[in-house]
């Protein structure tokens, strides 16, 4: 598995250079689907081997994914409740409680976002739809970003080849998280579901 991340590394830095950090990352974090952290993870690799430079990579890796997160909230922010709103996914009322959830709980899903796949390609603009405050998002996401690529970083050099335990570790604790999320969310929906069917019978029955 490490071997096949050096390859891709490789692959993408002939073609475009440090830059495909700086990309990959960016456009992961506006939520299109991309190799982000592979090509972090790989690039870390080659620097280990003195391939490349350390510094750069970390640097191009934070600049990429803070841009794109700027843009991604500022776009949630701007046009995200009337792309919500348009395309069905959420209603007003969705979209307040949405708000309610990021003015309390914000800073810390915000800072463990990254970690978390899915939630680090969409936090931001979730964020920005819920129209929480610029500063505020500011500064919980650049925490946020701050850890994710630098305890990837400092584990990946260290560790180096002996990553791969760890990978697939990682992999697979993120699909249990992925599915007792998914598990909350289903049990939510039905719960809700049941609870109203359950209050238009009550109504019915007491029309009678």
């Amino acid at each position: 598995m490490v071997e096949q991340f050096v390859q891709l590394a490789q692959h993408w830095l002939e073609h475009y250079g440090y830059a495909a950090v700086f990309v990959a990352l960016f456009l992961e974090s506006i939520g299109i689907p991309t190799l982000g952290l592979t090509v972090l993870i790989a690039s870390v690799l080659l620097a280990s081997r003195g391939e490349l430079q350390l510094g750069v990579v970390v640097g191009l890796a934070l600049a990429g994914t803070l841009g794109g997160c700027q843009l991604a909230y500022l776009f949630g922010r701007n046009w995200g409740r009337r792309l919500f709103l348009r395309s069905g996914l959420l209603s007003r009322h969705h979209l307040r409680r949405l708000h309610r959830l990021f003015k309390r709980w914000g800073p810390p899903l915000l800072v463990a976002a990254p970690f978390i796949d899915g939630t680090r390609q969409y936090a931001a603009l979730v964020a920005g739809t819920a129209l929480m405050r610029w500063r505020t998002f500011t500064l919980y996401n650049l925490t946020g970003v701050i850890l994710w690529i630098g305890s990837w970083s400092i584990a990946t050099d260290l560790l180096g080849h002996h990553l791969e335990p760890f990978l697939g570790f990682v992999h697979r604790s993120g699909l249990w998280i992925f599915g007792g999320i998914g598990t909350l969310l289903l049990a939510l929906i039905l719960y809700r579901f049941i609870r109203k069917l359950l209050a238009s019978r009550t109504i019915t029955d007491s029309s009678k």
